[in-house]
This record gives C-alpha cells, sequence and structure tokens, in this order.
C-alpha cells in the first residue's frame, strides 16, 4: 500500500485514486484541459505578443499587462519574490494569459522549494501540448526530488489514454523513486494485454531495480499461470505460446 504525504485539501482526489493499485480509468481520448481563456498551443517558440490576451480573450495583450517580455527576465522576477505566497500568485498569473514560455516558466516552478508552488505549477502541465505534457510527466515522476510533484504526476498520468498509460509506466519502471516503480509495475499488468504482458518483459529483462525483478514474476505467473525463473526464459516461453492467448490475455 502507497501513501503520500500530500501537502493540502487539494490533492485530496489524489489520495483516493492513488491509494491502492486498482484499475486506471480508461478514457478513450486525451482529456481537454480546462483553461482561463481561449485554448492555445505552446509551441515553445515565442508567441506573437498581439496574439496573447489576458484571462477571458479580451483586454490588452499579455506583455503590457505586466509579464516580463523573456524567460530569463521572468525567472529573475519569480526568484525575487521571496514569500512563496507571491510566487505562486505569479505563476499562477503566468498559466492565465497564454502560452508564452510556459513549459520553461512550469519547470522553474517545480523547482520551488514550497510545496504550494509546486502544486500551482502541476496544475498547469496539462495545459502543454500534448507530446511534452506527456514528456513532462515522466520526466517528473522518474526523477523529481519532491514527492508532491511526483504524486501529482502520477494522477495525471492516471488520467491518460490506456495505450499512452501503459508506454509511460513501461518508462517508470526505472524511476529512481520505490513507489513510482511498485505503482508503474502494478499498473501495467493490470492492463491484461499483450502489448503491456511484453512491456511488462521487457521492464523485467531491463530492470535497475531489485524491486521491479522481484515483482515481475509474480505479475508474470498471474497473467499466463506459468512461474519463470528469468525475463529470458518468460521471453521464450511467450515466443511459443504467444498464439494461445487473444489480445486481452485469456488462453484459447
Amino acid at each position: 500500500m502507497l501513501s503520500f504525504r500530500l501537502p493540502c485539501v487539494a490533492l485530496a482526489a489524489f489520495a483516493a485514486a492513488f491509494a491502492s493499485c486498482k484499475r486506471d480509468p480508461e478514457p478513450e481520448t486525451e482529456p481537454t484541459p480546462a483553461t482561463g481563456g481561449p485554448a492555445q498551443a505552446d509551441s515553445g517558440e515565442a508567441a506573437d505578443p498581439a496574439s496573447i490576451r489576458s484571462v477571458g480573450g479580451v483586454g490588452a495583450p499579455a506583455i503590457d499587462g505586466g509579464l516580463p517580455a523573456s524567460l530569463p527576465e521572468w525567472k529573475a522576477e519569480f526568484a525575487s519574490r521571496s514569500d512563496p505566497a507571491a510566487r505562486r500568485d505569479f505563476i499562477a498569473e503566468t498559466l492565465s494569459v497564454g502560452p508564452r514560455y510556459r513549459e520553461g516558466a512550469l519547470r522553474a516552478a517545480l523547482e520551488d522549494p514550497s510545496e504550494e508552488v509546486r502544486a500551482e505549477a502541476m496544475s498547469g502541465v496539462p495545459r502543454l501540448p500534448t507530446d511534452r505534457r506527456h514528456a513532462l510527466l515522466v520526466e517528473l515522476a522518474i526523477g523529481n526530488d519532491s514527492e508532491t510533484v511526483r504524486a501529482y504526476a502520477m494522477d495525471d498520468i492516471s488520467t491518460l489514454p490506456r495505450q499512452t498509460r501503459a508506454a509511460m509506466y513501461r518508462e517508470l519502471l526505472e524511476s529512481a523513486a520505490e513507489e513510482v516503480r511498485e505503482v508503474a509495475i502494478s499498473r501495467l499488468a493490470d492492463f491484461s494485454t499483450k502489448e503491456s504482458f511484453e512491456m511488462l518483459l521487457d521492464g523485467w529483462g531491463e530492470a535497475t531495480y531489485d524491486d521491479v525483478r522481484a515483482t515481475a514474476p509474480e505479475l508474470v505467473e498471474q497473467l499466463v499461470g506459468v512461474r519463470f525463473d528469468g525475463a529470458g526464459e518468460a521471453k521464450a516461453w511467450w515466443a511459443e505460446n504467444e498464439a494461445k492467448f487473444d489480445d486481452y490475455m485469456s488462453a484459447d
């Protein structure tokens, strides 16, 4: 059983979803996050200031509304605010006005020592373009030193479509955090598909951590009814017997 010591009431929903290694929800499509203004893609380049509007899509361009003109200037302004609440409000303001240097600002805020600032920054991750959002979530869950950030990342991953989650959980078997690895390997087995089973075998064979090597044989046995001494033996058996299973790991 996993337990995250999360710092605010806003994480209550995550605690309920993350309390056990049950199956994730099965969304079929990428959820569309709600934003305070019109949907905008973050291309990673500085956007045309004339196209960046304040909340609601009306008013002066954001560059005239108080935000610094460049990411380095934004970081300097962010760092100058000694009060965590002021930094939290600054990242919230940045997220509300559009995609200007959003990813860079998020990354800076996610390194903040304040839990409330990191929590505010995580709320903006779903606003990133899909590919960059996924990459950042995996990066955070694998190596971020904040338990809170890792918890938020895992919670966000759990809302993604099944195929996307499976690939991400495979990567997370190499997370430096044991609690992330534990959830990732259990969720990967829970999918009970040929694709996820093969990811499980690959993760077992390439595992860096002893807990993954110890847990994988049990999960593989649950899925195919055979106990193997190693990943190589399991892969050889699967190559000979794959045709006996349907796509959802039911034997003929």
